[in-house]
């Protein structure tokens, strides 16, 4: 006669059963967290960070601001003049560039933060240079502004234009290849793929002047991101996520131009 192996009883879960558990699920959690890109966009200066560095309210510039006042008088004659009237801060960045040369004192844990957005020395002086090529970059000023910034500097600083031009241009290309290396496949040659973006966003004219807004270099990066539209490796996706982080606007531009001329020729 055969034995009857009772079946066993469906197994009940406890709090002590499920507590291996809850590790796996949590770090597979901070995983997928951490897989997703940490950047909304390239920035050679937290601005927000910054400004609440020194004292403004939720990091948002103010004209009227009482720590404009602290500024040298000579400092703040020239810099406020940059962008508009002369002893008139219009801007977060024309504060930045009138409180590095004019003296503003801030808390040491201020300090540790002024520190690392624009380092003391030749570093910060640089990296200053390079944000109003981005402002300018991004018409968020004029070319007349812009080199007005960049020789107010070069003055009290004694780094040469043209090394904050070379400067701003590392930066732009180290940054993109940085966000390109996540975007795009495994294997892609950088910074080659995406040199039309580089670019499209840090050339400069035969006067030094930056190229903004150029319809040369404009059609180049289109036809670049063109290429890879079809390729079925997701690098048309990431092209379009790399140009996003420079400027949400361009992306939509250059997926919307390829989208048309696709349907043209769909007719």
């Amino acid at each position: 006669m055969r034995t009857r192996i009772p079946a066993k009883a469906p197994r009940r879960h406890t709090c002590r059963t499920l507590l291996p558990v809850f590790p796996v699920f949590f770090m597979t959690i901070l995983l997928l967290l951490c897989s997703v890109p940490a950047y909304a966009g390239i920035r050679m200066i937290d601005q927000g960070a910054l400004l609440r560095a020194y004292g403004f309210t939720n990091g948002q510039f103010n004209t009227s601001s009482s720590l404009i006042d602290t500024i040298d008088m000579d400092v703040l004659g020239s810099a406020s003049a940059i962008e508009g009237q002369e002893f008139n801060i219009d801007s977060a960045i024309e504060f930045f560039t009138a409180a590095r040369y004019g003296g503003v004192r801030v808390t040491p844990s201020s300090r540790r933060v002024v520190d690392r957005e624009l380092p003391r020395g030749r570093e910060g002086d640089l990296k200053l240079g390079a944000a109003w090529l981005e402002k300018l970059q991004r018409r968020d000023t004029s070319q007349e502004s812009c080199n007005r910034a960049l020789a107010f500097i070069s003055g009290r600083s004694g780094v040469g234009v043209s090394e904050i031009r070379d400067y701003y241009r590392r930066e732009v290309t180290r940054r993109l290849v940085a966000i390109a290396r996540v975007e795009f496949p495994a294997g892609t040659s950088l910074p080659e793929t995406i040199q039309p973006l580089i670019d499209y966003v840090a050339s400069f004219d035969g006067r030094g002047n930056l190229r903004v807004n150029d319809e040369a270099l404009y059609r180049c990066l289109y036809e670049s991101v063109r290429r890879q539209f079809g390729t079925g490796t997701g690098a048309y996706l990431g092209y379009l996520k790399t140009i996003e982080s420079v400027n949400d606007s361009l992306r939509n531009t250059v997926d919307s131009d390829i989208d048309e001329q696709r349907r043209i020729r769909n007719r």
